[in-house]
């Protein structure tokens, strides 16, 4: 049975520990003043923690010891163990309070960085939303340039006789498709002839309504397009007596009375029927007429 250790011998060891929680301490406050991380500090806490519980395990012991030996035990050691003992359960509590309010301090301080990162993020996303949501409306509402391309809309080849048939073909599009007026303006320069002087004329223009009566004013007269369809008969050649020029001539005539009509110059209805008619009867030789009276 190992040898008893007196009370006196005891109470030193105490106090070498205490000695060693005080300069714990000393070094935690140290620590504590430089606002270090929280791990830091909970390293310096630690350490001094393990020596107060290591002091009142001491205590615990020299309390024991006082109860087994009382009598004839001097009183004075014991009373200087429960006084240390006292002082560091009253300084360690101290640091112990210390180390909580940096602790709550610091996760409070990491809270609220959270909580502004958090509302940060939010209030980004929330503009991004906001951007995608009137891209996407407006990406609804309005197609885009490429899509624009796409619509099967007529390039006008600039003539007299095709104006009012690329009118109305472009004009069925654009309703079709339900663009705009500044949508067809823009598809209405597309659809101009290259190098043409009218396509510089509407270039400069605002609206589609104000190149539309640039245009009409030249292209939708019907007394040119008249003189111009009868200029174009009398420059026809002769018609040879072969199925071939007969089938060519005829093609010719019913695109003649074809662009009338969609001129809003109804052959029948025409003043310059009559002429017109002779012009083309003219391109024919006697023998040719009067087997086509015949028929």
């Amino acid at each position: 049975m190992p040898p008893k250790v007196d009370v006196k011998t005891l109470v030193g060891k105490m106090q070498n520990t205490a000695n060693v929680l005080y300069e714990l301490i000393e070094e935690f406050e140290i620590i504590l003043s430089v606002k270090p991380e929280l791990k830091t500090l909970e390293v310096a806490f630690s350490q001094v923690e393990t020596r107060y519980r290591q002091i009142k395990k001491q205590q615990e012991t020299i309390s024991d010891r006082w109860v087994e030996e009382a009598v004839g035990v001097e009183e004075e050691p014991w009373l200087t163990a429960k006084k240390l003992g006292n002082k560091v359960k009253a300084d360690f509590l101290q640091i112990a309070l210390k180390f909580a309010a940096y602790q709550k301090e610091q996760n409070s301080a990491e809270i609220s960085s959270t909580n502004s990162e958090t509302l940060e993020a939010l209030t980004s996303m929330s503009t991004m939303t906001s951007a995608v949501t009137k891209m996407a409306d407006t990406l609804g509402s309005k197609p885009n340039l490429s899509s624009l391309q796409r619509l099967p809309v007529q390039t006008w080849d600039g003539g007299r006789r095709s104006y009012s048939t690329w009118k109305k073909e472009f004009n069925h599009c654009m309703a079709k498709y339900g663009q705009d007026k500044d949508e067809q303006l823009q598809r209405f320069r597309n659809a101009m002839p290259k190098g043409s002087f009218w396509t510089d004329q509407v270039k400069t223009c605002k609206t589609i309504e104000n190149a539309w009566n640039i245009l009409d004013t030249e292209f939708a007269d019907r007394r040119k397009l008249m003189d111009q369809l009868l200029s174009e008969v009398q420059n026809l050649k002769p018609v040879k007596r072969d199925s071939k020029s007969f089938t060519q001539f005829a093609t010719t005539v019913s695109c003649y009375v074809n662009d009338m009509e969609d001129n809003g110059c109804p052959v029948l209805e025409s003043t310059e029927v009559p002429f017109f008619m002779s012009q083309l009867l003219s391109k024919l030789d006697q023998v040719t007429i009067l087997i086509l009276g015949e028929r």
